[in-house]
């Protein structure tokens, strides 16, 4: 299950892992509840429905108590250097992912900023032919209230010299 929740899809990645998670614990507390069942099953047959344990227990079933709790504590320590191992190889694929999708937005970036900076030199190259084209507009009315004033004034001096 583990496995197949670490190569699905991102989106559903998180909550598979959360239902590991979850079944594992269960698993856990239910290995420790048989765990303590059956140390206390021991105790009830070797010392008496007391619950405690006699003075006539022998040595040896002590130290097989012991040695079964150590056995639990290494188990559970097991799991928890598994958990937490896991969690940090998701921690690195999740930060492998933002590094790769990071990479890739800066490529689109840099290509944004140079398509800005060519419209920018194009506008430039736009501004300077209309305000070439605008002058030489300018220059030809200049021109044309020229030719008419010179046009008015021969008129008026041909009407003068006819009639005047």
């Amino acid at each position: 299950m583990d496995r197949e929740a670490r190569s699905a899809p991102l989106t559903f990645r998180a909550e598979m892992l959360g239902d590991v998670k979850k079944y594992r614990r269960d698993v856990n507390n239910l290995q420790s509840q048989f765990t303590k069942a059956r140390i206390e099953k021991t105790r009830d047959s070797v010392g008496g429905a007391s619950g405690h344990v006699s003075i006539n227990v022998p040595v040896q079933d002590q130290y097989r108590q012991q040695v079964l709790a150590g056995q639990e504590i290494l188990v559970r320590t097991g799991d928890s250097l598994t958990r937490a191992t896991q969690v940090a190889i998701e921690t690195e694929d999740v930060g492998n992912e933002i590094i790769h999708d990071l990479g890739s937005q800066r490529e689109t970036l840099e290509r944004t900023r140079a398509r800005l900076i060519e419209s920018d030199l194009e506008l430039s190259r736009s501004k300077r032919i209309l305000r070439k084209m605008y002058l030489n507009v300018f220059g030809n009315k200049i021109i044309l209230i020229m030719i008419i004033l010179i046009e008015l004034g021969i008129l008026g001096g041909v009407i003068y010299y006819k009639y005047g």
